[in-house]
């Protein structure tokens, strides 16, 4: 069998792991959510805890 024929059979064409290029594109939207945490950090306890709870 071929490599070519083993990678197709893979479904999932997800990238895994982190890169600068892929932190510097989404640094505005983290600047945001830090922005917002620092402001209203009782919410931020709340988001934790809402995660840990299983409904």
């Amino acid at each position: 069998m071929a490599l070519q024929d083993l990678l197709d059979l893979s479904t999932s064409r997800k990238k895994i792991g982190i890169s600068e290029e892929r932190i510097n594109a989404v640094m505005p939207v983290i600047r945001k959510y830090t922005a917002f945490w620092r402001e209203y950090p009782d919410l931020f306890v709340d988001f934790l805890v809402r995660g840990t709870r299983t409904e």
